[in-house]
């Protein structure tokens, strides 16, 4: 048994050919496609991360649909007239903001550590652990803090400070040092669990995003891009896309979820398909990765 895991662990992550531009800028239209197809459900989600991540798709691609996806959503979400949210600025990074609009009491680590990337640590957010991120990875020892409590602890706290460099904060001594720790514990992360799901299309999506499209090994890629459903859509679920749907483990996530350590998410989702739309952009229009994203 334990042979035969590893047999299949190897072939998993075995050596494949990158994937073409081409074949990326498929799976980019196909995702672009179900958001047409389900523009009442996503424009209805208030997750500025997501919608970050789609305007970043629609910069890459120049797609004026995303675009015009993405203003119409904010227009929904955060009106002119109404209190400017610190959140503006995951997609207008100048916006002006009032950070007594945001309820602190009630973030999380990774909240709190965003809500000081798109401030710059302004007046008003809390003091007490909002820049840790910049200094010291917070997610290891990962044992602990990744596999048993927060499996995106890593790729958020990337994020935030990746948001921080964005908004034009000054840059923080240490922060560069602590980006190529996080993304190493991705890699090696990405080594070790197997089971696609959400977390897994995150951690490629931010090899892409940080280290260019080229970042993440093509077995990875080509993974996430086979979790693709037909309708262009990606399901968070744990999936092994090289098995039929019958023996999908989201099947028995679905029946028994702490056996797998967490839920079965609804299919479709938005939160994954966001990202794998990103991901796929980035693949399919390499020479417009952002540069803010460079380390």
């Amino acid at each position: 048994m334990v042979l035969t895991a590893a047999c299949g662990w190897l072939w998993l992550q075995r050596p494949q050919a990158a994937v073409a531009p081409t074949q990326a800028r498929a799976h980019f239209q196909r995702a672009e496609q179900w958001l047409r197809a389900h523009e009442g459900d996503v424009l209805g989600d208030a997750n500025a991360a997501l919608w970050w991540m789609v305007s970043e798709a629609g910069r890459v691609s120049a797609s004026p649909y995303l675009s015009d996806l993405v203003r119409r959503a904010w227009q929904r979400h955060h009106p002119e007239d109404q209190p400017r949210t610190p959140w503006r600025r995951l997609v207008q990074p100048a916006a002006p903001i009032d950070v007594g609009e945001v309820d602190t009491t009630a973030l999380l680590p990774y909240q709190r550590f965003m809500l000081h990337a798109v401030t710059c640590g302004q007046p008003g957010v809390p003091p007490d652990d909002a820049t840790a991120y910049l200094h010291r990875n917070v997610c290891r020892p990962m044992v602990g803090r990744v596999w048993f409590e927060d499996r995106v602890c890593s790729t958020h706290q990337l994020m935030a400070i990746q948001l921080h460099r964005r908004t034009g904060c000054p840059d923080a001594q240490g922060a560069p040092a602590v980006a190529r720790s996080l993304l190493d514990d991705i890699r090696t992360q990405l080594w070790v669990d197997v089971l696609v799901k959400d977390a897994y299309v995150q951690r490629v999506l931010m090899l892409a995003w940080v280290d260019g499209p080229g970042a993440p090994r093509a077995a990875w890629v080509r993974r996430v891009l086979a979790s693709q459903r037909d309708d262009g859509s990606w399901d968070g679920r744990f999936q092994l896309p090289e098995l039929p749907s019958v023996l999908q483990p989201w099947r028995v996530a679905a029946a028994w979820p702490a056996a797998l350590g967490g839920t079965a998410s609804r299919s479709p989702d938005f939160h994954a398909t966001a990202q794998g739309l990103l991901l796929s952009a980035l693949l399919a229009y390499p020479e417009a990765a952002p540069v803010h994203a460079r380390r």
